[in-house]
């Protein structure tokens, strides 16, 4: 419906009208902008209710906002200094920059449609128990960023990344990876389908986690760190070029059905694996 501008002239409230440039608390509609000083929000983040066209934090913007309570159908933020804390329903969120704080960006009981990460120095992190993950989650050209996935969260996304960190605490539903480093610590439940392309996947479930399809086309599947007692993979594919490593000293991965294929495999001492 309009346009509204931070800028904190007169203290952190948001629900005081004389902080917006237009001299108007934003309402459902409206695109919503922090593009530069350095002002807190700190008063009234309880907007719920609220659904913004677009909310915004531009990289000259220097201040932080954590607990604010809002929905968006997008969300870009590109704040290179401060940290945010956001709670709501979001279509689309797009991570272009953020600071070296770990966190610097969290969603707190928030859902995501899709979230998109292309920058970032610090840890984009997700928790709480109301948070999901419901489309596409998309690391791509995000060297320096780290995703983090904390137990209790829907994850039920399907993971592209090229580059950065990602931590998950929970499974997801389909993870293809070219790149980066993807760390899998998630307890029990099924991950239908991983493709390693390249990078490296730190696969380290600590309970009888499964995993329906895997396939390893380049890169290092990695299961040295896995303190689980018993864990499943379902069909695995390895093909030249890639490598399985489990070895951890407890061989504790259980393969249904032999794997195919021709890459480097690296046993636990003592195992018997079938090579078709």
């Amino acid at each position: 419906m309009a346009i509204r501008t931070w800028t904190g002239e007169e203290d952190g409230d948001w629900g005081e009208s004389d902080n917006w440039a237009e001299s108007v608390v934003p309402i459902s509609g409206d695109d919503v902008f922090f593009t530069s000083g350095s002002v807190d929000v700190t008063l009234n983040l309880d907007q719920e209710g609220v659904v913004l066209t677009s909310l915004n934090f531009g990289p000259k913007w220097t201040g932080s906002i954590d607990g604010l309570i809002i929905g968006a159908t997008s969300l870009d933020y590109s704040s290179t200094s401060g940290t945010a804390d956001i709670e709501g329903t979001f279509t689309t969120v797009n991570v272009q920059a953020t600071s070296t704080d770990d966190p610097a960006l969290t969603f707190t009981d928030a859902t995501i449609t899709t979230l998109n990460i292309t920058g970032g120095n610090g840890t984009i992190k997700v928790t709480g128990g109301g948070s999901t993950l419901s489309g596409s989650v998309n690391m791509i050209g995000c060297t320096s960023a780290k995703l983090e996935i904390a137990g209790a969260v829907d994850a039920s996304a399907d993971l592209i990344m090229d580059a950065g960190t990602l931590l998950t605490y929970e499974e997801m539903n389909i993870i293809s990876i070219y790149g980066g480093v993807a760390e899998i610590e998630n307890e029990t439940g099924t991950l239908a389908t991983l493709n390693v392309y390249g990078g490296t996947c730190k696969y380290a479930p600590t309970g009888a986690a499964i995993i329906t399809a895997l396939t390893i086309y380049g890169g290092t599947f990695d299961m040295t760190d896995c303190t689980s007692p018993s864990h499943t993979i379902t069909d695995c594919t390895l093909y030249a070029g890639g490598t399985l490593d489990e070895r951890n000293g407890l061989s504790n991965a259980i393969y249904t059905n032999p794997i195919v294929g021709g890459g480097l495999v690296k046993c636990d001492i003592g195992r018997e694996i079938t090579i078709t």
